[in-house]
């Protein structure tokens, strides 16, 4: 008879590796849209609180009915979606001001004008670390444009930060890579 779960032992479980984190994270703009103000890196990466990534990839399987018989066959990958990073703003409002010109690029509401695309697709990376902050999986998220902002504007009679800001962007395509 076969001994069930005798991997389970203190030897077993003294080999094991490291866990990845969920706050062991970057983000790299790898193209940032040219015509919109751009913060600077080191202030974008300070106040970049979250990350919400698109949805894991999904396979549509193609089923077919053949003499009673169900037939998979392979499909696509559904490889785009949306992301949206939190970030928190100072009395500066450089994130906002970031926020506001992104979109007010992509189309002004007073003239309804909107510049090219290719001044205002960004390419995003997001890289999970390891506990010595070495990256071990990147997420690549290609032609990107922003489709809503929250500016946190918040209003109430408490003595509270306003909340954080967002942006959420559409991805054309995005895939995972793992690096170690």
């Amino acid at each position: 008879m076969d001994d069930f779960m005798s991997y389970i032992n203190r030897a077993n479980m003294m080999t094991s590796k490291e866990i990845l984190t969920s706050f062991d994270w970057e983000v790299k703009f790898v193209k940032i849209p040219s015509a919109v103000y751009w913060p600077g890196e080191l202030t974008f990466q300070m106040r970049l609180k979250e990350v919400q990534l698109p949805p894991d990839l999904t396979v549509d399987v193609n089923k077919t009915e053949l003499r009673g018989y169900s037939i998979l066959t392979p499909g696509l990958v559904t490889n785009s979606g949306q992301f949206t990073l939190n970030l928190q703003d100072f009395e500066d409002q450089s994130i906002t001001a970031f926020l506001i010109d992104y979109v007010y690029k992509v189309n002004n509401p007073l003239t309804r004008q909107s510049l090219r695309k290719e001044d205002l697709i960004c390419d995003v990376d997001f890289y999970r670390l390891n506990v010595s902050r070495q990256p071990v999986k990147v997420c690549k998220l290609r032609t990107c444009l922003p489709t809503a902002i929250n500016q946190g504007d918040e209003q109430n009679t408490e003595k509270t930060p306003i909340q954080a800001t967002s942006i959420t962007f559409e991805a054309q395509l995005y895939w995972w890579e793992t690096l170690n």
